[in-house]
């Protein structure tokens, strides 16, 4: 069973940076190299799993954060997460992450 996420995280929000430290929290070394990554725990940063999950380009919609060593949801990238699910960046709606 999935812990529930207790605490949400505030502040900036930059996708890419919180991106690389799930791939360092995710991985065994904690490189985030991706020969590296459990793609199980990797994907419960995401909203949304395309294909196998067994690569970085199968996961979108990135609401949660590390912090302290643990995943939490981030405020801003909620509303990021959301936005996108409507088409703020890709042109159309994906009703698979709303």
């Amino acid at each position: 069973m999935r812990k529930a996420v207790s605490d949400i995280a505030e502040g900036p929000w930059n996708a890419s940076a919180e991106e690389k430290k799930v791939r360092r929290w995710a991985s065994s070394d904690g490189s985030g190299d991706s020969d590296k990554i459990s793609w199980s725990k990797y994907g419960r940063a995401f909203a949304v799993r395309k294909g196998k999950g067994n690569k970085l380009g199968d996961f979108s919609f990135q609401p949660h954060v590390v912090r302290d060593g643990n995943l939490v949801l981030h405020r801003r990238g909620i509303m990021a997460a959301w936005a996108a699910a409507w088409g703020a960046r890709a042109g159309k709606p994906n009703p698979t992450a709303v």
